[in-house]
């Protein structure tokens, strides 16, 4: 029988990581990273979702079902590689609960290098997603540096990454340039709509909703643990909490 499920929330995680070894398990605050992105998942206030784990690697699962009971299957290697696309994992996850004749109305994307969320924050992000005509939703936060200035090089000629006849953006004083963004992983928000099969991952109408600085730490380098690891002590933060 066909059953209609309002949310999916997959949390993605390979095995392989080029900067830090076993970077998704690393403890940060007494837990490992993904316990994060699980009691996120488990305080999203939707009574009608399934949490899927999204990874290659049996360790990462069997430490992973200390904070959740997953009973999904890995994800294959030819999904998991440094080249692998986002849009790629996710019809695979669609694919298995198609089989289970589960269809979904929005996806939930937790990453568990950006752990630190405020509860308030991923409920208002969902709420605010579900009420909108948006196919998408991801979290911002300003960029530090304008990419008005910023150049891609061919041997030795540069070309700034704007085209603008008007004038020459990268001559501008900053003052007068833009405000400018940047994608963060720690919410996504896709509107599936039951389809089993999705050709983009974010549509062509994409929500932005800024998150605070400390919400937008990624975790890339040990020095990003360090920093994560001075923010996630406040209370307002979600704190991982184990399986009895």
């Amino acid at each position: 029988m066909k059953q209609k499920i309002q949310l999916l929330v997959i949390i993605p995680a390979r095995a392989k990581s080029k900067k830090l070894k076993n970077k998704n398990i690393r403890r940060l605050g007494g837990y490992p990273l993904i316990a994060y992105s699980i009691q996120a998942a488990k305080v999203i206030s939707e009574r009608n979702k399934v949490i899927h784990l999204s990874t290659d690697s049996k360790k990462i699962l069997n430490i992973s079902k200390k904070y959740y009971n997953f009973t999904n299957d890995l994800r294959p290697k030819n999904f998991s590689s440094d080249y692998s696309l986002d849009l790629e994992f996710l019809n695979h996850t669609l694919k298995l609960y198609k089989k289970k004749n589960f269809f979904f109305k929005f996806c939930l994307i937790l990453r568990p290098t950006n752990p630190i969320r405020n509860k308030n924050t991923i409920n208002n992000f969902y709420r605010k997603f579900k009420n909108s005509e948006f196919d998408s939703l991801k979290s911002i936060s300003e960029s530090p540096k304008t990419p008005y200035k910023m150049w891609i090089k061919k041997k030795n000629q540069i070309n700034n990454i704007f085209i603008n006849k008007k004038g020459e953006f990268y001559n501008y004083p900053r003052q007068k340039l833009p405000q400018t963004y940047y994608q963060t992983g720690t919410i996504e928000i896709i509107r599936i709509n039951f389809k089993t099969i999705l050709k983009s991952f974010s549509g062509k109408k994409i929500m932005g909703l800024k998150i605070s600085k400390e919400e937008a730490i990624d975790i890339d380098e040990i020095n990003d643990f360090k920093k994560a690891a001075k923010v996630i002590v406040s209370k307002k933060y979600i704190i991982p909490k184990k399986l009895k």
